[in-house]
C-alpha cells in the first residue's frame, strides 16, 4: 500500500482513462475542480497505468485490524491529498456494498457529526431507487447481464456494520467481519439487536469502545446480549456508565407533575465485565452511553453463540 500512495499524484481526472469510473462520479462531481490525487490500479508491459481515487476501504480495513497510529496517518494524509471533501455522504451503492468509509473515519475522529442521518437517509434512498428498479424490471427470464442483480440489489449492509457493530464493509473477495460488537436478543433468542432497539458505536479506539443504545418503544423494555467481536475475540475488562438516581415517572397528579418534566439526575458508575459477553437491560424509551474498556483479540475465535 504504501508503494503504491508513493507513486501517486495529482492528475487531471479529465485526461485519465479509468476501468471503473463509475465509482467515482458522485466525488468528482462535488469538486470544485479537475485536479486531485490518483494512484495507478495495473500495471502492464508499459508500466504503471489506469489512474484513479484509492479506495478508502483497504486502509480504513488496516487500521481497523491493527489500530496504529501509522496506519490513521496513511489515511488522513490521503485525505489530505483528495479534492473531495471526505464529510459528505454520496448516495452511491457498488458492487462491494462499500466506499463510505471515508466520512465514517470522519465521524470517529469527532468531526463528522452528521454523518449517522446522512448514511441512513443515502442508504434509504438507494434501497428504494433499488427496489423500484426490481418491481419494474422487463428483463426477468432472459438473457440479461450477467451482473443484473448486482446492479439491482437493494440489500445495503454498509451502514449496519459500520453504525451498529463498529466495523468497515468486509473485504470484497473473502474478507472476514472484523467489528468490535454484536447482538444477541435475548427474548427471542437469535443473533441481532431486539425490536425497537437502536445503537450506535460513537468511539474506537485500541482498548476502547463507545457505544450509544436507544429503546424507542415506550410501553416494553428490552434485554439484549453484547459480544465482543463478531466471532468473540474481544474481551471487556470494566464499562462507564451514567444511571438515572432521580425519580422516574412520577405522581401523575398536580398540574406541576403532569405539565413539567422533572430534572433528570444522573450518576456515573462502573463495573467490572472481565468477560467477552454481558447483558444488558433497557427500560422502556430509555438511552444508555456504555464506554467498555476492551482487549482486542485475546481469545480463540468461535462461531459459537450464546446459547
Amino acid at each position: 500500500m504504501d508503494r503504491i500512495l508513493e507513486l501517486g499524484e495529482v492528475r487531471d481526472i479529465r485526461e485519465q482513462a479509468m476501468s471503473v469510473s463509475e465509482r467515482w462520479v458522485s466525488q468528482f462531481n462535488s469538486m470544485d475542480r479537475h485536479e486531485t490525487f490518483l494512484v495507478p490500479h495495473r500495471y502492464g508491459d508499459a508500466g504503471w497505468f489506469d489512474w484513479q481515487p484509492i479506495s478508502p476501504v483497504y486502509m480504513v480495513a488496516l487500521w481497523n485490524l491493527s489500530m496504529d497510529e501509522g496506519d490513521w496517518e496513511r489515511i488522513e494524509r490521503v485525505r489530505q491529498a483528495e479534492a473531495f471533501d471526505w464529510d459528505a455522504v454520496f448516495p452511491f451503492h457498488n458492487k462491494e456494498d462499500s466506499g463510505h468509509e471515508s466520512p465514517w473515519v470522519r465521524f470517529l475522529a469527532g468531526n463528522n457529526a452528521q454523518y449517522p442521518e446522512r448514511m441512513l437517509q443515502a442508504s434509504y434512498q438507494l434501497t428504494c431507487r433499488r427496489a423500484a428498479q426490481v418491481r419494474e424490471d422487463q428483463d426477468v427470464g432472459t438473457q440479461h447481464h450477467i451482473h443484473h442483480w448486482q446492479w439491482g440489489n437493494p440489500v445495503s449492509s454498509e451502514a449496519l456494520i459500520q453504525q451498529t457493530l463498529g466495523g468497515p464493509q468486509p473485504i470484497y473477495n473473502g474478507g472476514l467481519l472484523h467489528v468490535r460488537l454484536r447482538y444477541f436478543d435475548v427474548e427471542r433468542r437469535r443473533p441481532g439487536l431486539p425490536e425497537d432497539v437502536g445503537a450506535l458505536v460513537e468511539k474506537l479506539t485500541a482498548n476502547r469502545t463507545v457505544v450509544r443504545l436507544v429503546n424507542l418503544s415506550p410501553v416494553a423494555g428490552r434485554k439484549l446480549l453484547i459480544q465482543g467481536g463478531a466471532f468473540g475475540e474481544h474481551r471487556f475488562g470494566e464499562v462507564r456508565y451514567q444511571r438515572r438516581t432521580s425519580e422516574y415517572p412520577g405522581w401523575m397528579g398536580g398540574y406541576a407533575g403532569t405539565y413539567a418534566a422533572e430534572p433528570l439526575v444522573v450518576e456515573e458508575r462502573t463495573e467490572a465485565i472481565n468477560n467477552s459477553r454481558f447483558h444488558v437491560e433497557l427500560p422502556p424509551g430509555s438511552e444508555l452511553l456504555l464506554d467498555l474498556s476492551t482487549e482486542r483479540y485475546v481469545n480463540e475465535p468461535s462461531c459459537s453463540g450464546p446459547w
